[in-house]
């Protein structure tokens, strides 16, 4: 597989700006995200709440963290973990890039043990597995 294979472009980069979550639905797929910006790096979550299915891409980003509209549920987009220490299973991170001025992501979750269904594990630096600093200007 290539570098590029199985990425799909789901925005400009400058529609998420630092502090702002944006709802975006994956093309070609069922997937609706969150993608946020937090302080400059993209990540990118499953939008349904482990609580009560609540619509995370209505949310908003309080602290660094997802938050639910429904209950105020709240999730660390870095590790999908939520603030209250074992109540939920953490939410379904995704991989995300910026490439020139897009933002895309790959729709099959990062594995919570870091390691890809072949058994290798996700390597922990690049845009193309982890969250992509924003650039402006390029």
């Amino acid at each position: 597989m290539s570098a590029d294979e199985g990425w799909v472009r789901v925005a400009a980069a400058e529609d998420i700006p630092p502090g702002k979550l944006k709802g975006i639905g994956v093309p070609g797929t069922k997937l609706v995200l969150a993608v946020v910006n937090v302080d400059g790096t993209l990540h990118a979550v499953d939008s349904t709440c482990p609580h009560r299915e609540g619509p995370l891409a209505n949310g908003r980003l309080v602290a660094g963290e997802v938050e639910c509209p429904w209950h105020r549920f709240r999730f660390d987009p870095q590790t999908g973990r939520g603030s209250v220490p074992d109540a939920y299973a953490p939410i379904p991170r995704y991989p995300v890039r910026v490439v020139d001025g897009s933002v895309e992501v790959l729709p099959a979750p990062i594995p919570e043990n870091g390691a890809t269904p072949e058994g290798d594990a996700v390597p922990q630096t690049g845009t193309s597995v982890e969250p992509a600093p924003l650039v402006h200007g390029t």
